[in-house]
């Protein structure tokens, strides 16, 4: 296994726009994509998170991770490649949130309740679903990242 970084808050690449993913080679120096997603999806659930973004171990390639066994659509970790969003909800909720880059800090985000979402898998196939709750939360965060948004830029306030 690869060891890889999570890097935190001033670290350049957490405040870098992503280019898209193309599949020719695997990431950072791999030969192997299957072993790259492995290490990936290790260095998330090793760091207890709900999800994981390309910049924030330094690459910035449009991927990140999420998954957790609370969720609907994402109960295992999966990598989402080159990821978007096709249709949000106009009604907004604000929650709680954290992040890896930025440790022992929270704030109140507001998020779209719902949003449709498409992504392409490691083969290049596009996938879609409809994610609500504090899974349309973690897409939305994750996708912030690879758009070179942290969270505390759309923060409401600070929770000790």
């Amino acid at each position: 296994m690869t060891h890889m970084m999570i890097y935190t808050d001033p670290y350049h690449t957490l405040h870098q726009v992503s280019t898209p993913v193309h599949f020719f080679s695997p990431p950072m120096g791999y030969r192997d994509w299957s072993q790259f997603e492995q290490d990936y999806l290790h260095c998330m659930i090793s760091a207890q998170g709900l999800g994981l973004a390309a910049n924030q171990i330094g690459s910035t390639q449009r991927f990140f991770a999420m998954g957790h066994d609370s969720f609907d659509v994402f109960k295992k970790p999966a990598i989402l490649y080159n990821a978007r969003i096709t249709q949000a909800s106009d009604e907004q909720e604000i929650g709680e949130e954290g992040c890896l880059s930025f440790p022992d800090t929270y704030y109140n985000v507001y998020r779209a309740k719902q949003i449709e979402v498409e992504w392409q898998t490691m083969k290049g196939e596009t996938e879609g679903a409809v994610l609500r709750g504090l899974e349309a939360r973690c897409f939305q965060h994750e996708l912030d990242h690879i758009n070179g948004i942290t969270f505390n830029q759309r923060a409401e306030e600070l929770i000790n």
